[in-house]
């Protein structure tokens, strides 16, 4: 027997030397019986699928076997849904995991553009593996009506776009979910809009700063982290190059947002760390120096609960000082530096001598402009109901400091209050209900039973642009009425916090007969933070 020599390198040598020399040296012992491999067969998928932004592919799978030996039932595989994006920045955002369901029957976050989608299907007993691959485009843009809406998912931020119809108002035939996935930035350092931290508030108005000197509708997203800027008035872009906070900063102070408060075009307050910071574009005044202090140059912490006037370029508003336990003064034009005291000589009481602490404040329409604050005297365990009236031009009267202790039914249990913009009611949650209290006439009723949910926001939307008394609100009642009159409700399930948020928006009775829906809930959401409407014409 002759063996031939192989020089085809020392690996595939080896092998192919094996092979001749099996070949060469065994006689032939017989036939030999061959079995085919069993395999899964994949179908009902499409090789190409297009959808809007934001849309659900319905993708419905079929298997087959080949020899009919393995078991197809759904039990028997895991699955996964994987979208490629080669222009991604990241491995982790190269490579989405859409669904991990047999199905693809749900409403995805992809941004506009050309993806790879794999359907990979594993046996779990062998872990064998088959993957049939779509061209998936992704097309279509945001429409600039409707509401954001923000949640606290674990420990991060969830957030959502509620989307109206111009054609039927407050029907919000579309739902975005984690609608910030769907927004690329245009700089190219990130493949979507970012949102680290616990979520905390949601403001927009139209605004410019010395880089974007063009003015644009901007969504401000503050977190625990940052405070982001998304362009709406160019169809939702986010550059974080461009569209950054610190451009309306004098630095280092302050390096985000909590709160904002628009008061008209480019004019606005932020609260961080319970100081409060001025911003006027056409007055040239920038975040900076904190305005709670008095013209003496005490300064003093502030709460987060402040009555600010609507549409006032003056920033007319009322701060409580939370050092002081007192009622303050801020506003009068964009160059105000500081807050005045509350006289009161012809007032029921003195808002610079309260000895109380803030629970809770806010600011109604209704009275031709009123502030309402509830107090609590720690030492005796009481609350007190404070009016004042307050009005566009900045007028302060205080009115009245009522003991509501044994008036105000849960009241040592109430967690969250808002005030309602049509007949200024006051609403309160405790104890498992939403309370409304007729401040005239001195009557407690239970507006709703909250059904052993809990309560996560209670609001009313600040429409600082088109506000309830105005005429373009007035004689569109169609769209703003659920809007601008809404006791607005964020509620969740205790034992599903992530994935039960929902947003109720409540239409308040006249005589306090109660509330009822103006339209369904808002669902979907992890514990609701915040609710922001875009006051887009």
């Amino acid at each position: 027997m002759m063996y031939r020599k192989l020089f085809l390198g020392s690996g595939l040598t080896a092998l192919l030397y094996i092979l001749v020399t099996a070949t060469s040296c065994r006689k032939d012992l017989g036939n030999y019986s061959y079995s085919e491999v069993d395999t899964l067969h994949i179908g009902g998928l499409a090789s190409a699928i297009t959808i809007s932004i934001g849309g659900n592919p319905a993708q419905f799978p079929t298997f087959s076997s080949s020899l009919g030996l393995l078991d197809t039932a759904a039990s028997q595989f895991s699955y996964q849904w994987i979208a490629y994006n080669g222009f991604a920045t990241t491995a982790e955002e190269r490579r989405i995991i859409l669904d991990t369901t047999r199905n693809l029957d749900r409403n995805i976050t992809l941004k506009v553009g050309s993806y790879d989608l794999y359907y990979k299907v594993t046996q779990k007993s062998t872990g064998v593996a088959w993957i049939k691959n779509i061209k998936l485009t992704v097309e279509g843009s945001l429409v600039k009506y409707g509401w954001f809406v923000l949640s606290q998912v674990g420990d991060s931020t969830q957030l959502d776009y509620f989307q109206d119809s111009s054609g039927a108002w407050n029907t919000y035939p579309k739902h975005y979910s984690r609608v910030n996935q769907l927004i690329g930035d245009v700089a190219g350092q990130y493949s979507y809009l970012r949102l680290p931290g616990k979520p905390l508030s949601l403001t927009s108005y139209n605004n410019r700063d010395y880089v974007n000197t063009t003015a644009k509708v901007y969504e401000y997203i503050n977190t625990s982290e940052g405070t982001q800027k998304l362009n709406i008035t160019d169809g939702f872009t986010w550059n974080s190059q461009k569209y950054v906070f610190r451009n309306e900063c004098v630095l280092p102070t302050p390096p985000r947002a909590e709160y904002i408060y628009p008061s008209s075009a480019s004019q606005s307050m932020a609260i961080y760390n319970h100081d409060v910071y001025t911003y006027s574009y056409t007055g040239g005044v920038y975040y900076n120096t904190p305005v709670n202090k008095l013209s003496t140059g005490s300064t003093f912490p502030v709460s987060n609960y402040m009555a600010v006037t609507y549409n006032s370029s003056a920033f007319y508003s009322i701060f409580f000082d939370t050092l002081n336990r007192r009622f303050v003064r801020f506003g009068g034009s964009y160059s105000s530096k500081n807050c005045t005291k509350i006289s009161y000589p012809s007032g029921a009481f003195d808002p610079d001598q309260v000895q109380k602490d803030l629970v809770w404040m806010g600011w109604t329409t209704a009275y031709s402009g009123q502030a309402v604050a509830i107090l609590k005297d720690t030492a005796a365990s009481n609350y007190y109901l404070a009016r004042l009236t307050f009005t566009n031009t900045g007028t302060v009267t205080p009115l009245s400091l009522t003991d509501v202790t044994t008036i105000l039914t849960g009241i040592d249990k109430a967690d969250h209050f808002a005030i309602d913009q049509q007949y200024g009611y006051l609403f309160y949650t405790s104890g498992g209900n939403l309370y409304e209290y007729d401040m005239d006439n001195n009557v407690v009723k239970v507006a709703m039973n909250l059904g052993g949910k809990l309560v996560s926001m209670l609001k009313t939307e600040r429409l600082y642009l088109y506000p309830p008394t105005t005429a373009t609100f007035l004689n569109n009642g169609t769209r703003w009425f659920p809007v601008g009159y809404s006791m607005i409700l964020g509620m969740y399930d205790k034992a599903n916090p992530d994935n039960s948020g929902e947003v109720h928006f409540l239409k308040p009775g006249a005589l306090a007969t109660g509330v009822t829906e103006y339209f369904t809930p808002f669902t979907g959401m992890g514990k609701v933070v915040d609710v922001n409407y875009l006051q887009i014409l």
